[in-house]
């Protein structure tokens, strides 16, 4: 009688994406699948930067001809809208693999443009994946300003929003989106905030993507409610503004106009105050500023201290509606259009977007007391594995559990401030917040992405909130000075506005973990804001602070790459007589349901690409003196029944590859298929004994 005995070894445990003990097995078949698996992982990746460059200016059309001298003939015909190319932005990527990408990551208003747009920005439908892209039969567009949504199919080609957000269809897959030009009525707000596309291809679920949008105007201590007497400061990018003036510079460049030259070119910053929003007001502030230019040498200069501007909000309670900033740069050109043709006259403008704060709330609170209440409620969930979320208990979406490489985080705060009981009946009103965040080393926070509404809407489980951008040099990442293992995320600027039936201020950012070999990660947010002034003096303001809750990351030490764990167990054979007569296959005696390899994936579903499991025999099959007489052979359950490979020549031999966001799972085999021994026949004698190998099981990239 003899024992057969199969022994199963593995070495490490296998870290996502790694190959053990062996090269990975080449299938020329799965290579374009495996390209498609490393455009997923791509594709899922959302665009984190909203900085602003390359801003492109093209000419759309020459000027008309002028007739006489007192025609004035502007540079409208002639300007294209300012396109900023610094990088493109994808959505989320749908079930089957479809997503939206747009090639520019920021729309930026500008004014007096032909088509009335300040930017355009190219949306196209792609596959993360080889295939033919679906026809979109149809498209919404949702303008900055909850305004409604438009959309653009077969029969309408090209529809605009009550804003001014335009949307035109280019192709059978792409379309052509644009922001609200800057009009006298309504000045473009600070962080516009987005506009949102959404896809629906033909026979597939719906796809979306969301631009940023704004203007050019920042303010570190701007609050769209104010107290009587509130100093505020303004400042327009500066990077945006030299742009513009090289888009100046290029007008000398036109080679069809004869002495072309500058006339003036003015900064001016205004404030208006207005009973409604949509209508002029009354100027109540102004300023203006001439840059210096050189038609010779095309040089236009300036300081940069004009881009600067501050202003007193409703002075002594004067103004009790709206009060609105905005900047507008002119210039102002002469021409001829050849020698015998009189000069024409033009001007070309950009406004550089607007800033509003409604109507005084009285006299800010002058002591402690009189300070508004703040509290904070934090979330925290992971969006990649939602299954790591706690979801109930007095931890619900407080903790996250299980993290893994490559999982995206969610961060929320709500801030809800009420007025101080003998505050006079101030409104609470919170400004210049400061919002301080501890952030574990092995996550990489989105800086440009974090988005911030004055106006939490939340019903019936859904964010109907209007959030805009809070500006990148709001935000800041500094190592922790007391913790080597922390980072702290600051965002300044935050205002929280008056408690008007329930009002809530919303901060959400979000994460991507890159290292998940730490311990668990508690931490506490904070904020700090200006909820006052001591005896009305603004030089000595009185702060408003309060902690957020306590929050918890729980990473998983034992498998720092998220990765695929394999456990193998011993495969039995069964006893054979001595003396064979013919050849045999002998079947395994283990159980058919039971799995030869339990494997655990423990991979995000962002990274679960195709994986090849394969086994290599680690030496003779022997009993420690004699071989024995026969081979241990691989028969694919796909395949034929006569179909095998040989282990015997201790060659690679893959059993199973898996697809592209497939779970691999444990491997089990009937019967007649996997791994069975092929005993030599002929009368051959077998020596007596128990005869084991060593069998190596590895797991890999698909090739």
């Amino acid at each position: 009688m003899l024992i057969i005995g199969v022994i199963g070894t593995l070495p490490t445990p296998i870290a996502e994406g790694a190959t053990t003990n062996t090269s990975a097995i080449s299938d020329k078949a799965s290579s374009s699948t495996t390209e498609a698996a490393n455009k997923a992982l791509t594709a899922t990746k959302q665009a984190n930067q909203n900085s602003i460059s390359n801003v492109v200016t093209q000419f759309a059309s020459p000027l008309d001809s002028v007739n006489s001298t007192s025609s004035i003939t502007t540079l409208n015909n002639l300007i294209s809208p300012l396109t900023i190319n610094s990088s493109t932005i994808e959505g989320p990527v749908g079930n089957t693999g479809l997503y939206l990408e747009s090639n520019v990551n920021y729309i930026f208003n500008s004014d007096n443009n032909p088509s009335g747009l300040g930017n355009t920005g190219t949306i196209t439908l792609k596959y993360n994946k080889s295939g033919t892209v679906p026809k979109v039969i149809r498209w919404t567009l949702t303008d900055r300003r909850g305004k409604g949504d438009v959309t653009v199919d077969g029969s309408t080609k090209n529809n605009k929003t009550s804003a001014g957000d335009t949307i035109q269809i280019m192709d059978d897959q792409t379309v052509l989106v644009g922001g609200s030009g800057i009009n006298t009525g309504n000045p473009n707000m600070i962080d516009g905030g987005f506009i949102s596309v959404k896809a629906d291809p033909e026979n597939d679920a719906p796809v979306y993507i969301d631009i940023p949008t704004g203007g050019a105007m920042t303010s570190e201590d701007f609050s769209d409610h104010a107290f009587d007497d509130t100093l505020m400061h303004f400042h327009i990018k500066n990077d945006i503004f030299s742009r513009v003036i090289d888009d100046f510079i290029s007008r000398k460049g036109l080679t069809s106009y004869k002495n072309f030259e500058w006339t003036s070119i003015k900064l001016e910053w205004v404030v208006d105050n207005r009973e409604k929003m949509e209508k002029a007001g009354t100027r109540i502030g102004y300023e203006s500023y001439y840059l210096t230019f050189n038609n010779n040498t095309h040089e236009i200069s300036f300081d940069p201290s004009i881009l600067n501007y501050s202003f007193v909000f409703f002075k002594d309670g004067n103004y009790t509606n709206y009060n609105v900033v905005h900047a507008t740069l002119t210039g102002s050109f002469r021409y001829k259009k050849t020698s015998l043709i009189d000069t024409g006259k033009g001007s070309r403008s950009v406004n550089f977007g607007g800033i509003f704060a409604v109507s005084p709330l009285n006299e800010a609170p002058t002591t402690d007391e009189e300070l508004p209440k703040l509290s904070i409620s934090n979330q925290i969930q992971n969006l990649t594995n939602p299954d790591s979320n706690i979801t109930d208990g007095d931890k619900k979406g407080l903790e996250i559990r299980n993290v893994k490489n490559g999982d995206k985080i969610e961060y929320g705060a709500n801030f809800d401030a009420e007025s101080a009981s003998g505050s006079g009946g101030n409104p609470a009103l919170i400004r210049q917040g400061v919002y301080t965040v501890p952030i574990p080393k092995g996550v990489d926070i989105d800086t440009n992405g974090i988005k911030y509404t004055s106006f939490y809407d939340y019903q019936n489980s859904v964010d109907n909130s209007k959030y805009n951008l809070v500006d990148s040099d709001n935000v800041s990442i500094q190592d922790d000075p007391n913790d080597s293992s922390k980072q702290l995320l600051t965002v300044k600027g935050l205002s929280i506005t008056p408690q008007v039936s329930g009002d809530i201020g919303r901060l959400v950012f979000d994460g991507k973990v890159t290292d998940d070999n730490q311990s668990d990660f508690a931490f506490t947010p904070s904020f700090k804001g200006v909820g006052g002034y001591d005896n009305n003096d603004q030089t000595k303001p009185l702060y408003v602070e309060a902690d957020g809750q306590d929050q918890l990351i729980n990473f998983d030490p034992t498998k720092p790459s998220g990765g695929v764990t394999l456990t193998p167990v011993n495969i039995d054979f069964g006893s054979l007589n001595s003396i064979i007569n013919s050849d045999l296959l002998k079947h395994r005696v283990n159980d058919s349901s039971s799995p030869v390899l339990s494997i655990q994936d423990d991979r995000s579903d962002a990274n679960k690409n195709s994986q090849t499991v394969s086994v290599q025999q680690k030496g003779e099959l022997t009993n420690g003196g004699s071989a024995f007489p026969g081979e241990l052979r691989f028969y694919d359950p796909s395949g034929s029944n006569d179909e095998f490979k040989s282990l015997v020549s201790g060659e690679i031999v893959p059993i199973y590859i898996s697809k592209n966001d497939e779970t691999i799972p444990s491997i089990s085999w009937e019967n007649n298929k996997g791994l069975l021994l092929h005993v030599n026949g002929s009368n051959t004698a077998i020596p007596s004994g128990k005869y084991t190998t060593t069998l190596d099981w590895t797991v890999s990239d698909t090739i």
